[in-house]
């Protein structure tokens, strides 16, 4: 039996965060032809589909973005934290502390110095760092 020589499918394109690779068309009138293009509303709606897509994703990842930039005080007053305990750290014996308890309620309290952090993640979840 002779093998037949069939046009493979080729795979779509992704970049790296899953988004289809966008095609250009540098003639239209070639990519009318095409096999797969029946009439100009077909192609319309695909294209308008593939657009729409894209802009689904953009404002998904927008709203990340707005997120993760939104998050970066919290990041940086963690990381204030984290080296104001290991300069104390060395420290022989208690000291003081004020410290966010709440949104808008601050405490004052005596902490002994200690090599271990707890990350509170969640309802009932901490974690030693």
């Amino acid at each position: 039996m002779a093998e037949q020589d069939t046009p493979k499918e080729k795979p779509s394109a992704k970049a790296h965060s899953g988004i289809p690779e966008a095609i250009f068309l540098e003639d239209v009138g070639s990519f009318m032809d095409g096999p797969e293009n029946e009439s100009t509303a077909t192609v319309l709606q695909k294209l308008d589909e593939q657009l729409n897509k894209y802009r689904f994703m953009d404002a998904n990842l927008q709203q990340r973005k707005k997120r993760l930039v939104a998050q970066i005080p919290d990041i940086k007053k963690t990381l204030e934290t984290i080296q104001f305990l290991k300069a104390k750290q060395e420290t022989d014996g208690p000291f003081m502390s004020h410290f966010l308890l709440s949104d808008n309620l601050y405490t004052t309290a005596e902490m002994l110095p200690s090599s271990v952090v707890y990350l509170w993640l969640g309802v009932s979840c901490e974690l030693p760092w």
